[in-house]
């Protein structure tokens, strides 16, 4: 991929204009434009990858201490009742930009966001063969 028509990449570069609130050798914490919530973040490593399954592992530790920097930062800032991580991988899961990146959503009481709604429990045989599955792809 040609990373200079990737918004995130133009961010890390700093050739567009950003609300950077973390940095390190790694990764990069910014404002989100559309927030969901008051001091939505996206953290976001600085070497290009679309998504988990093609992340560089090398940046893993950074990432998350990242995480726990930016999360601490917000909710001492904000006055947040909590936060919330997400990790979009592909469009069917939402992700719109394709450089893996992690949102940290601070959370308030009555943000009005709903946690997903759970389905039925599916019967043991079901969960066992979807299991079974998974641990033969590993």
């Amino acid at each position: 991929m040609n990373t200079t028509h990737c918004i995130f990449c133009n961010i890390i570069t700093k050739s567009i204009p950003s609300y950077i609130v973390y940095e390190d050798d790694m990764c990069i914490g910014f404002l989100d434009i559309a927030p969901i919530t008051k001091g939505h973040t996206l953290l976001v490593p600085k070497v290009h990858c679309s998504n988990i399954l093609d992340f560089d592992l090398h940046y893993s530790e950074s990432v998350m201490h990242g995480l726990q920097i930016v999360s601490n930062a917000i909710t001492k800032a904000l006055s947040v009742e909590g936060i919330q991580i997400l990790q979009n991988n592909g469009s069917g899961a939402g992700q719109m930009v394709f450089h893996i990146h992690w949102h940290i959503i601070p959370r308030y009481a009555d943000d009005g966001l709903n946690h997903w709604q759970g389905k039925a429990t599916p019967h043991k045989a079901e969960l066992q063969g979807i299991a079974d599955s998974i641990i033969s792809n590993l």
